[in-house]
């Protein structure tokens, strides 16, 4: 039997907050082989994820506490969706395969377990968006914070990339 307590949700939002990345996960399954891979991920406001897509598997999200907004984009880098996850409102969000999209913390201590299919498998570097900055290029913070107001129909800004 696993447990998760108070003080393991803590000490990952810990983590995610002293982490150069200002994220930290907690695999709960036990191999990448396993066939559904469940993890734990803490962010802390600034974290970037460049968009991806992941062509052959379906991504559940459900937020445990804080505030997530989940952007989908179209192939050049235009919003078509948005989502703001919060415990209490709309807490489980599933992507469909090969959709481009990236996730934003909203609020501090922003903690959701995400789920999809094994076994893991990178995401290959043509399944990350050419039209955003990669993560820790000089214009990744910038996107980063784009992302705090983007809506549905703002075409992703032009920054270094």
């Amino acid at each position: 039997m696993k447990t998760y307590d108070r003080n393991f949700i803590n000490e990952l939002i810990d983590a995610a907050e002293k982490s150069p990345r200002r994220r930290a996960h907690h695999t709960i399954h036990e191999a990448d082989d396993d066939p559904v891979q469940r993890l734990f991920v803490a962010l802390a406001p600034g974290t970037y994820f460049r968009p991806h897509r992941h062509t052959n598997k379906k991504e559940l999200v459900i937020i445990l506490q804080g505030r997530l907004a989940i952007l989908v984009f179209d192939n050049d880098g235009k919003v078509i969706d948005r989502y703001e996850l919060t415990p209490g409102t709309m807490p489980v969000l599933e992507h469909p395969m090969d959709n481009w999209h990236a996730c934003v913390a909203l609020a501090p201590e922003t903690l959701f377990i995400e789920v999809k299919q094994g076994p893991f498998t990178p995401i290959e570097p043509e399944d990350f968006a050419q039209w955003a900055p990669a993560e820790g290029t000089p214009g990744a913070p910038a996107f980063e914070q784009w992302y705090h107001s983007a809506q549905p129909g703002d075409k992703a800004p032009v920054l270094n990339r």
